[in-house]
């Protein structure tokens, strides 16, 4: 996977010119899994964010619904030495108005 961290961090830094009151909340992947290509992206984001959330969105359709999955991390290893990252799921509760629920 090729992340163009320079980029992103530029565009973030442009953004809170024009929006100083929005944060980063975290990040979000198609596809139904995370990889190992997921840690290396939400490593970046944790410096970004204090305990960013991935979301995975699910655009096959599969049973016929966008399936959403939320995680946070936390660290695994021993004290002092990090030797990887769990992710945690989160629960996912959709909110929306009757007249979004017709798409």
């Amino acid at each position: 996977v090729a992340v163009d961290m320079e980029f992103a961090k530029n565009m973030y830094e442009l953004h809170k010119k024009v929006t100083s009151t929005e944060l980063i909340l975290g990040w979000y992947a198609t596809g139904n899994d995370i990889t190992e290509h997921s840690v290396l992206i939400h490593e970046y984001y944790s410096r970004e964010a204090n305990n960013p959330i991935h979301m995975t969105v699910d655009t096959s359709l599969q049973g016929g619904r966008m399936n959403i999955k939320a995680y946070i991390s936390t660290a695994m290893g021993i004290s002092g030495k990090t030797m990887g990252v769990m992710f945690t799921p989160l629960t996912v509760q959709y909110i929306h108005y009757d007249t979004e629920r017709i798409g």
